[in-house]
């Protein structure tokens, strides 16, 4: 809209120079006949005109000067006119989303649009663009042109992303027309934003020292979904000793009981959604390399290769780019009885902690062929929605008759809305036709979470969770769950 009222000013400009150009500029003071035109001078006291026979004894026929055209600024008036009305018709007709419109406009015009952050325009002025590309509309001048725009926009992380911009790039480096510098730049633009290393502030002697990555989304092509990126550990260090990656690594570390003359070892244990060792651990899975450290400061080191390609590839398939980051952090080591996370249990902040915690529970699964004891699988998903403090507890499910079953930890983040799922196996008397979900404070949780120095203090409860027994025929179920009512959708106190 700013490019049309811009266009529409343009035009209103033009519009009173062409006729103040039309009008001309005065060159004399004749009188001059109105209706024709013509020079009077002799013949002012004349009741007609002596050119056209026109009276010029009316009031108004005889006007005082003659007057030149100011031929040049009509010429630019004309052509200025000409281009802003031509210009705002193709910009109205584009605007208003005709498709067809972006197929008459030229390259230039194209790139203009595609830098129009925040508006309707860029997204199909960037398809027109590809589209150009895969037809072979698109010249290996006006394909760098478009690249380094590209390029560009990838390395200016204050610019909202649009993948459409990868896509052109991955396109014509398929075809062959993207030079290697320019693939290279893309591989080097590979992240939104730098990669940072969080690592427990402090950690007891003898616990693991739990470490995740903080990073954005590669700015790459999502054609079908959104884009994987993988970080590859390939070695560590604290404290300038460096510790590479073996198969033994693949087997987490349990012993964390004294050694004479050193001390307790120190786990180190990466856990992150987007980890994966370089050894091909799967993600999520802990990896733990005993290391022997004192009390006191220590700095941790880690080596990543980032690669990044389509959903589903494996290493080394698929590889779109790829680069190597070496993060630091600092961690201090205390002793065994110095706890590293401490309770609250601010009563006014009670009621907003409950309210913040929420239950999306699933059917029922239940396999005969593998479940031979007739027990159940059963989870779901606990939601936190910005609580005021963070959490850290066991959760576990109970029935009414006040038997319980274990279902993990869990830690929630203080003003953030995150998620966990959770599954437990219910025993054959377990009388789940509705339960309550119990999430107990746990100091344990808390120290094993990256960055969680303080948790809630005070149980959840979610009562009046309801089961799902409907994908389990009537005859496998417990009794229990046969014999009591139906009740309603789970409801929080």
């Amino acid at each position: 809209m700013l490019l049309i009222g811009t266009l529409l000013a343009i035009t209103v400009l033009s519009a009173v120079v062409f006729l103040w150009a039309w009008r001309g500029k005065r060159i004399n003071d004749h009188p001059i006949c109105r209706r024709c035109g013509f020079d009077l001078v002799g013949n002012a006291k004349a009741d007609t005109c002596p050119e056209c026979g026109a009276t010029l004894t009316r009031k108004s026929a005889i006007r005082r000067g003659e007057r030149r055209q100011r031929k040049r600024w009509l010429a630019v008036a004309i052509a200025v006119l000409l281009l802003s009305i031509s210009g705002g018709a193709l910009k109205l007709w584009s605007t208003l989303g005709n498709a067809a419109a972006q197929r008459w406009l030229p390259v230039a015009v194209l790139r203009w649009e595609a830098h129009r952050d925040g508006t309707q325009m860029v997204a199909a002025a960037l398809h027109e663009l590809d589209r150009r590309l895969n037809a072979g509309q698109l010249s290996k001048q006006q394909t760098a042109v478009v690249a380094d725009d590209a390029l560009a926009a990838q390395a200016n992380r204050k610019r909202p992303w649009d993948s459409a911009w990868a896509s052109f790039i991955e396109d014509a480096h398929d075809q062959g027309v993207l030079t290697k510098a320019r693939w290279r730049a893309y591989g080097k633009n590979l992240l939104s934003r730098p990669l940072k290393l969080l690592v427990r502030a402090r950690v007891q002697q003898g616990n693991p020292l739990e470490v995740a990555v903080k990073y954005g989304p590669a700015r790459m092509a999502g054609t079908n979904s959104a884009p994987f990126t993988g970080l590859y550990v390939e070695s560590w260090s604290i404290d300038g000793k460096t510790y590479h990656l073996n198969p033994l690594d693949q087997q987490p570390s349990t012993n964390r009981g004294p050694k004479p003359g050193v001390g307790r070892a120190l786990p180190l244990k990466l856990l992150s959604s987007h980890v994966v060792p370089w050894n091909r651990l799967k993600p999520n899975q802990p990896l733990r390399r005993r290391v022997k450290l004192a009390l006191g400061k220590h700095r941790l080191a880690v080596r990543f290769h980032v690669m990044a390609g389509h959903p589903g590839f494996e290493p080394p398939g698929d590889i779109v780019a790829s680069t190597y980051k070496v993060l630091h952090a600092r961690f201090t080591v205390v002793g065994s009885n110095k706890p590293t996370a401490v309770p609250i249990t601010d009563a006014s902040r009670g009621a907003h902690v409950r309210k913040s915690v929420a239950v999306k529970a699933s059917s029922v699964d239940y396999d005969a062929d593998t479940d031979p004891e007739h027990s159940f699988d059963w989870g779901g998903t606990l939601v936190s929605n910005r609580p005021p403090v963070p959490i850290a507890a066991e959760v576990h499910v109970r029935d009414a008759d006040g038997r319980t079953c274990d279902a993990g930890s869990v830690s929630f983040p203080a003003k953030r809305q995150t998620s966990h799922m959770f599954f437990v196996t219910l025993p054959k008397k377990f009388a789940a036709r509705q339960v309550t979900i119990v999430l107990t404070p746990s100091e344990e949780a808390a120290e094993h979470s990256v960055g969680i120095a303080r948790y809630w203090g005070k149980p959840i409860l979610l009562k009046h969770v309801k089961v799902d027994w409907s994908q389990v025929p009537k005859a496998q179920r417990p009794a229990s769950v046969m014999a009591s009512k139906s009740v309603g959708p789970a409801t929080r106190p």
